[in-house]
């Protein structure tokens, strides 16, 4: 039998990756356990849960209730009759990939860009040296993606049947009218040539993007809200999701759905209860590593423990900041309680990638 289990892996360089993703994964043959034990230790930025005895319904619906990525290393058919009850909303549903047991193709099924399930496929395919199977209308042909561009933006979309439509103008049309709010930045340049700007607010369009406070006009298919809050935050070793899922409804001082993303220092690139918390709020979580961090000036507070132990005198609030990137200001200091912390910093509107 032909031996293909990631013979030559490749490993990304570090400072090329900073987000982390928990990855729930299930093999259905011992060859696929082989090949799914070795991708958990070679891949050096993903934590993989990884379902040893339990029921599969009941692992596959907490996953579900969590939005957590899942993995079948198997036959797609398994794993489609396996999701199919709890497939719901594409706003909240876990991405779903399937690797074939050889190792040889990556197929998103599920949430392929809302849920990153398409990104996902590409990362994993290259540390397979596998193909990623990718079938959707506007990957397939090559054009603007509206619902993957609110995602790498962090925006909001409402109303969720607004994506089809948009999604099926470019590709019969092959352009859409956008209008974007005079308070978020943008370089014009870089603006796909599928999009038509339009800035009169009286103007119908296909889509409108707004800052966090901006109005609907009403007049847009889709609108596109800016989220402007990161959150930075760390923990002891092992604290549980449960934890800090409670620390956080208890403490955080913005809304909740107003959260573009979960950042913390490198150390805490595995750490399951973040990750977890992250995919529950279906966001990102982004590690830097603490020559990054000490970079952020100000006049953080400062701890000589959490100094020792990481290198880095206040992990959230310089998490937060340097997320936020230039111009980002901290708008809820440290808070601590049991291990746990958590800072805010609020970042400028500003659309940075496309495509």
């Amino acid at each position: 039998m032909r031996r293909i289990f990631l013979r030559n892996i490749e490993r990304e360089p570090r400072d090329k990756m900073s987000r982390n993703r928990i990855i729930r994964a299930c093999g259905f043959t011992e060859r696929g356990k082989i090949l799914l034990s070795r991708l958990d230790r070679a891949d050096e930025e993903n934590f993989y849960k990884i379902r040893y005895n339990e029921p599969l319904k009941e692992w596959i619906e907490e996953g579900f209730a969590l939005s957590e990525p899942i993995l079948f290393v198997g036959a797609t058919g398994i794993a489609v009759r396996s999701i199919a009850p709890f497939v719901k909303d594409k706003r909240m549903d876990s991405p779903v990939l399937v690797v074939d047991e050889g190792g040889q193709f990556v197929i998103p099924l599920l949430s392929g860009h809302l849920g990153g399930a398409n990104e996902l496929a590409g990362l994993l395919a290259a540390k397979l040296q596998a193909v990623p199977v990718i079938t959707t209308a506007t990957d397939v042909n090559g054009v603007f993606s509206v619902d993957d561009f609110a995602r790498r933006n962090g925006l909001s979309l409402f109303p969720k049947e607004g994506i089809r439509e948009v999604s099926s103008r470019l590709l019969e049309e092959g352009q859409i009218r956008m209008r974007i709010a005079p308070e978020i930045s943008y370089d014009k340049n870089r603006v796909p040539q599928e999009i038509f700007l339009v800035e009169s607010v009286n103007e119908p369009v296909d889509v409108e993007i707004l800052p966090d406070d901006g109005k609907p006009s009403g007049k847009a298919t889709l609108t596109l809200t800016f989220k402007p809050y990161i959150l930075g935050m760390g923990c002891k070793k092992d604290t549980p999701f449960i934890k800090l899922e409670g620390f956080l409804q208890e403490k955080l001082q913005v809304p909740v759905l107003k959260v573009a993303a979960i950042a913390s220092i490198d150390l805490k690139k595995k750490e399951e209860g973040l990750l977890a918390l992250a995919a529950q709020q279906h966001v990102p979580f982004y590690t830097y590593a603490k020559e990054e961090l000490l970079t952020v000036k100000g006049d953080e507070a400062e701890s000589d423990f959490v100094q020792a132990v990481t290198g880095v005198p206040n992990v959230c609030e310089k998490s937060a900041l340097y997320c936020a990137g230039e111009d980002g200001v901290l708008v809820q200091k440290k808070t601590a309680e049991n291990g746990m912390t958590l800072a805010v910093a609020k970042r400028i509107p500003k659309l940075k990638e496309w495509t």
